[in-house]
């Protein structure tokens, strides 16, 4: 009888611990991945809801409809993206069978008007039908999307142009793009294209920086001066354990200090250098520069990737430093790099969506400018801003008329072979107001030759039609 008991209590115990196991199971996912189970793209009951509702409209920073749902006569609600391929990696898509990307993911239950965080929300969706969804207000101009597309054609690669004190993005365009409005019957051909038309390279998009990394370097060697010599003689190469590092063109530049450096852009110099001031100070300037940290958006951003750690090669440092090596970057994160600089050390959020209103005109939320990071002090900025400056007047294919400007160029070899063109700037340079990313992918051309002058028509586009 003893026996049967034990036997008895055993299972009743294992009964009850699987019974346990399993509320534990169900309350993990109802408290702690509800939200995104519930909000994943793929989730099959969204598109139940999205049948009653009409979706917002998503506008840009003038008014302009760049996409909204209408009714057909048999009843059926269809999306518009009255831009097509214009606004097609900002805006993203949203389809039955493929899910939703863009701002129609990251703000899909403000565009439907629902809540959906608890099991609460699921029932008062079901209850309750609102057929008009929130507008979205972006900060994005079509003249200003519609010049960077054309600047961009020929080319693959992505520009991006903001505002640098308020993180406003003004334009953002990829290349090769995709039509939001031919999704379902261009999918098969989208997603065996070998140039990655769905890929939104402005964000997600990782590169090999090149020489426009040499101003976050420079960042570093001007907070350590006093402590090293910013002098150097330059013999146009330079020895790393055995590895040969040579100038552009091999190229020696004699005795230059940091600023002819930035504007001749002297590998040799900035190996020596980051050399000197180490591993440790380079980590911790680009990590303020936010690499290797997730950056805030309002559409998902790569993290930009920085090798620098204690303990690494000297080799790895050198080709780093030089923006050379592992170091990966996304547009986005050097608009953002040459924002900080024009905004006197300040990093701000970028802002793509200013403002959701409901569909009689209320406002529902505002995004507000926020510092996200402070790269360096203002003395350190301004000197740079300075250097920089100092760059573009050495390179006439980066200049814009009357207006004074700042920037940076740089070619960055590639595993192919060909190498990325690359710009990053701002103007005006004494009161920045835009600022601009230009990565040319595989062009095998000189950032200073191609992607210079995109960059600066970019700035003076700005100029004359921001207010």
């Amino acid at each position: 009888m003893q026996k049967e008991n034990k036997r008895v209590i055993i299972v009743l115990s294992g009964i009850v611990l699987v019974f346990i196991g399993l509320v534990l199971y169900l309350a993990y996912f109802q408290v702690v991945k509800a939200e995104t189970i519930v909000n994943n793209p793929y989730n099959s009951r969204l598109w139940v809801d999205e049948s009653k509702y009409f979706r917002g409209k998503i506008l840009d920073r003038n008014g302009t409809v760049l996409a909204e749902s209408t009714e057909a006569e048999d009843g059926t609600i269809a999306r518009q993206y009255y831009y097509g391929r214009l606004f097609s990696h900002v805006l993203g898509y949203t389809s039955t069978e493929y899910g939703k990307t863009g701002l129609e993911s990251s703000y899909n239950n403000e565009l439907l008007n629902i809540s959906r965080n608890t099991p609460i929300d699921e029932l008062k969706i079901k209850m309750i039908e609102n057929s008009d969804g929130n507008n979205l207000m972006t900060t994005l101009d079509v003249t200003l999307q519609q010049f960077a597309m054309e600047k961009l054609d020929g080319h693959k690669g992505s520009i991006v142009l903001m505002n640098p004190k308020t993180g406003e993005v003004y334009a953002m365009v990829a290349n090769p793009n995709f039509d939001p409005n031919q999704i379902s019957e261009d999918w098969e051909q989208l997603i065996t294209d070998s140039t990655a038309p769905l890929l939104n390279r402005s964000t997600q998009g990782l590169y090999t920086p090149g020489s426009v990394i040499k101003v976050i370097t420079a960042t570093a060697l001007l907070e350590e001066q006093g402590q090293i010599d910013l002098n150097y003689h330059d013999e146009g190469k330079i020895e790393v354990e055995g590895y040969t590092i040579n100038n552009f063109e091999f190229l020696s530049h004699g005795d230059i200090n940091l600023k002819w450096a930035l504007i001749h852009s002297s590998n040799t110099y900035f190996v020596e250098k980051a050399m000197e001031i180490g591993s440790e100070k380079m980590k911790a300037v680009m990590e303020r520069y936010l690499f290797n940290k997730e950056i805030e958006f309002d559409i998902p951003v790569e993290v930009s990737q920085s090798p620098f750690e204690a303990g690494m090669s000297i080799t790895d440092l050198a080709a780093a430093s030089y923006g050379q090596g592992t170091t990966l970057v996304t547009p986005l994160n050097m608009a953002m790099v040459a924002s900080a600089i024009a905004n006197e050390g300040k990093m701000v959020k970028p802002i793509l969506v200013s403002r959701i209103i409901k569909a009689d005109g209320e406002l529902l939320r505002d995004n507000v400018t926020r510092v996200l990071s402070t790269v360096t002090t203002p003395e350190v900025a301004n000197e740079l801003r300075e250097y920089m400056t100092n760059v573009v007047e050495n390179y006439s294919t980066a200049q814009i008329g009357s207006i004074s400007s700042a920037g940076k160029t740089g070619t960055a070899e590639t595993a192919s072979g060909l190498s990325h063109a690359w710009y990053i700037g701002f103007a005006p340079a004494e009161d920045p107001k835009f600022a601009v990313a230009v990565v040319l992918e595989e062009d095998g051309t000189l950032g200073g030759t191609t992607a210079a002058p995109i960059g600066a028509a970019m700035l003076e586009q700005g100029y004359f039609t921001i207010d």
